[in-house]
């Protein structure tokens, strides 16, 4: 069975649907924005509530805040707020949503600037198991929202979703670098290198993805991406990652700026909705040798459509954060490691 709640003024059947699950020992899950990979969104032989339909959004440009529904996707977030030259951190492929990422912690773009998503939750509506609607806050049951900082979607039905924001765009530096896979572990090195460097609102990351469309030569077999965006001036970013075109023999090597709701669209190809997932990550200590030869060796037997291997920058302010602050306590790494394989 399926219940649909479509505002907030739906809360009181939201609660009475907890109640009859627990009362019928039924299981219960949560549909919210629909980019599910872990499956959690689903169950066999229960009640699903589907929070799809409660996608509003509503910034508050002079506070610099944002009120989103849990079924709103980070597309809408990212148009509604750089309206105002606002946002904050969210994920790389705008179908994702916005409850999900940020209630398991929430890496992107400005993880660096500003930290990670669920660091910039400000404040949540929640209906708990018991069928109690709370909100939960730094002023009001503050334990509540620090485990809702990265500790998952298991404490209760969240209904909307409070963020701090922050200036950004609408216009970004970013770069956009394809190497063969042949070059490839040459390029890391110096990718590498070139991290070490980089300032908090700098992320590069390094991803190995199917050839796009664009390189024919190189088409069913696997390239390395060096993607980045630059979250602060633009002419400073363009400055800043002018030497990843200079980084051994790119394909194609674009550094130039674009509206950062584009920038956030630029793996939806590589996503498609619908299609079939199954993801794994790891954290990172650092880019050894050892590691760099493994991931490209396997590179070389790439299966799947839209299979990625990525590399994403951490550091910076999301580094910063006391580990006991939030329920997301893996704060001193570097790089953390996606394997995202995907197929029709």
């Amino acid at each position: 069975h399926t219940f649909i709640a479509s505002s907030a003024a739906s809360d009181v059947y939201k609660r009475q649907t907890v109640n009859f699950a627990r009362e019928q020992n039924l299981p219960l899950a949560i549909k919210a924005g629909g980019h599910n990979v872990s499956g959690k969104a689903m169950c066999d032989d229960g009640i699903v509530i589907d929070l799809s339909p409660m996608n509003n959004v509503r910034i508050d440009p002079q506070a610099k805040r944002a009120r989103a529904g849990a079924g709103t996707k980070w597309g809408a977030f990212d148009h509604d707020a750089q309206t105002f030259g606002l946002t904050t951190t969210g994920g790389v492929v705008s179908s994702t949503g916005v409850a999900g990422l940020t209630l398991g912690g929430g890496i992107g773009y400005l993880t660096r600037t500003f930290g990670l998503a669920c660091d910039k939750l400000l404040s949540v509506d929640l209906v708990t198991a018991g069928g109690e609607l709370v909100p939960a806050s730094e002023d009001e049951n503050p334990d509540l929202v620090c485990a809702l900082r990265g500790g998952g979607g298991n404490f209760g039905v969240v209904t909307s979703l409070e963020f701090q924001l922050h200036a950004v765009g609408p216009m970004v530096a970013t770069a956009t670098v394809f190497h063969a896979i042949e070059d490839a572990r040459s390029v890391l090195n110096l990718y590498r290198a070139f991290n070490e460097t980089a300032p908090d609102e700098l992320a590069c990351y390094a991803m190995i993805v199917n050839a796009p469309e664009d390189l024919p030569d190189q088409q069913g077999k696997a390239v390395l991406a060096i993607v980045g965006l630059y979250s602060g001036d633009v002419d400073e970013g363009l400055k800043l990652m002018a030497p990843l075109a200079d980084m051994g023999s790119p394909l194609v090597a674009a550094i130039d700026q674009m509206p950062y709701t584009v920038m956030q669209t630029a793996f939806d190809a590589g996503n498609p909705h619908g299609a079939r997932y199954y993801w794994k990550s790891q954290y990172l200590g650092g880019l050894d040798n050892e590691f760099l030869d493994i991931v490209v060796d396997r590179a070389l037997n790439f299966h799947g459509d839209h299979t990625i291997i990525g590399i994403e920058p951490m550091g910076g302010a999301q580094g910063r954060v006391d580990p006991d602050a939030t329920a997301f306590a893996c704060r001193n790494v570097p790089y953390s490691l996606g394997i995202w394989t995907g197929w029709q």
